[in-house]
C-alpha cells in the first residue's frame, strides 16, 4: 500500500472532474464525492486501484495496487504536475 498527500488550493469539484475523466481514458472507473472516493485503472502497463479523502486543503491518495516497477516518487512528481 502506497499514501501520498497532496496539498491543493484549487477547487476540488474541478479536480474531481479532472480525475473522473482522466480515469475514462484508460477504460477505468473514479467514484466519488468531495469527501471520499475510489479509482481503479490500467496505465503504463499494469493496474492502479485505490481511494481517495479529501483533508481541509489536501487530498490523502492511498494506492492498493500499482504496478510494482513504478515508484512513489514517480506517481508523486505525475499528480504534482496535475494537482494544484
Amino acid at each position: 500500500m502506497t499514501t501520498i498527500t497532496m496539498p491543493f488550493t484549487g477547487n476540488i469539484n474541478q479536480l474531481l472532474a479532472y480525475g473522473k475523466n482522466a480515469a475514462k481514458d484508460y477504460q477505468g472507473t473514479f467514484v466519488g464525492d468531495t469527501n471520499k472516493g475510489q479509482f481503479a485503472f490500467n496505465a503504463l502497463g499494469g493496474d492502479f486501484i485505490g481511494e481517495y479523502k479529501v483533508v481541509s486543503n489536501a487530498i490523502e491518495i492511498t494506492f492498493f495496487k500499482k504496478p510494482f516497477l513504478i515508484p512513489k516518487i514517480a506517481i508523486e512528481n505525475f499528480l504534482i504536475m496535475h494537482i494544484k
